[in-house]
């Protein structure tokens, strides 16, 4: 009887220290997911349209959630992230030069609000974050091409909207050159026509 009583004893201690444990456990995961949430690292489903998805990031983003956007339309872009199951390479070409304006646009607005951020991630970061603009350059510049040889309206669409962004972001004369000069073969027409113009 009194091996029976220290069994059961025992059984109700262990119990107890499972449940302590398991109730810690728990307040654990929830804090730690509150505070992902309250800094913005946690990963949420994105359930709408890239294009709405950035746009909001570029005209409403501000503090973490800035930097945020900024990270993922680099990452969309150029690192194949999904956004709603979606890629930018399953994308339509005036949705993805749609995408690069605005992340030229979050890119820049990044710059002013956070000078040196890029500095600071692409110590901590495998990806590269830095010469976004450049990168973005070549990539609208090289969907431009694309689209100029098949779709004549949206290519003067793309065009004008070249220009806007030249004079909105900082898109100079020398950054094209130091571009055309390192990716001559696929930026050669697009560049000397838009040299010429």
């Amino acid at each position: 009887m009194r091996k029976n009583l220290y069994l059961q004893i025992l059984l109700v201690l262990l119990l107890i220290v499972l449940t302590v444990l398991t109730t810690l456990v728990i307040v654990y995961i929830t804090n730690d997911n509150e505070e992902k949430k309250k800094s913005g690292l946690l990963d949420q489903i994105i359930n709408v349209d890239p294009e709405e998805y950035f746009t909001d990031i570029a005209d409403n983003a501000s503090g973490s959630k800035l930097k945020q956007g900024f990270v993922k339309v680099i990452d969309f872009i150029f690192y194949k992230e999904k956004i709603n199951n979606k890629t930018f390479d399953e994308l339509k070409d005036d949705a993805k030069l749609n995408i690069i304006k605005l992340a030229f646009k979050i890119d820049n607005k990044v710059d002013s609000i956070f000078p040196g951020y890029k500095d600071t991630i692409k110590n901590t970061a495998s990806k590269l974050y830095n010469n976004v603009k450049e990168r973005l350059v070549k990539l609208y510049i090289t969907i431009t091409n694309k689209i100029c040889t098949s779709k004549p309206s949206i290519c003067e669409h793309a065009k004008e909207d070249f220009e806007d962004m030249k004079e909105s972001f900082g898109i100079d004369f020398n950054l094209l050159k130091d571009i055309y000069n390192n990716g001559k073969e696929s930026l050669s027409d697009w560049y000397l026509e838009y040299k010429n113009s």
